[in-house]
């Protein structure tokens, strides 16, 4: 299966549709595979060593981070879709997460699950900074109803953090539900950064 992973990276960024097909073929059978790379980290002496060989260009070092078997196992988790939920846990603890990986599970978690968006208006109440910018930038990608996170979008539009109030304005536009709060609520937002 891993294999069939890898391909989304060697046909450019789209998974080429053998890879798609025969992961859609194992179905519910692959969401374990998936769920442990998920779960995939780096040991400290892998950051280290990955950090030297990025210093040096002599000897090659095989070395593969974590995120990228973190961002295959999300790709494959879009393309099951419906048989992954599963994973949502999983995806869900990646919302903290920096380079991107948080971003991207993010998204994962609103184009793919009308489950995936309630963690994500949870997370747009988090202590934690990335968390709730991540889930603001997935729910401004939102493909399901996304009216339960409007609320907690409005109080972004305050946050001290201006990416986290630019994307939680995003997601309002994006979302468009309860336009009755949303729309007075982006209103003042603009008037008082004027």
């Amino acid at each position: 299966m891993s294999e069939w992973l890898e391909d989304f990276y060697r046909e450019g960024g789209e998974m080429n549709a053998h890879s798609a097909e025969a992961l859609r073929q194992m179905g519910a059978d692959a969401v374990p595979h998936l769920k442990k790379m998920l779960r995939a980290r780096d040991s400290w002496p892998k950051r280290k060593l990955m950090e030297l060989a990025s210093k040096q260009h002599l000897v090659p070092v095989p070395l593969t981070p974590a995120s990228f078997q973190i961002e295959l196992a999300l790709h494959g988790c879009a393309v099951l879709g419906q048989d992954a939920r599963d994973a949502i846990p999983e995806i869900v603890a990646l919302l903290p997460e920096r380079d991107g990986v948080g971003r991207f599970a993010a998204l994962v978690l609103a184009r793919t699950w009308q489950e995936g968006v309630l963690p994500l208006a949870a997370g747009l109440a988090s202590s934690d900074q990335q968390v709730r910018h991540n889930s603001a930038r997935g729910l401004s990608e939102c493909r399901f109803d996304g009216s339960v996170a409007v609320p907690g979008l409005i109080n972004l539009l305050d946050d001290p953090d201006p990416h986290i109030a630019q994307a939680a304005g995003l997601a309002l536009g994006s979302i468009r539900q309860k336009p009755e709060l949303a729309v007075p609520a982006l209103i003042l937002c603009v008037k008082r950064r004027l």
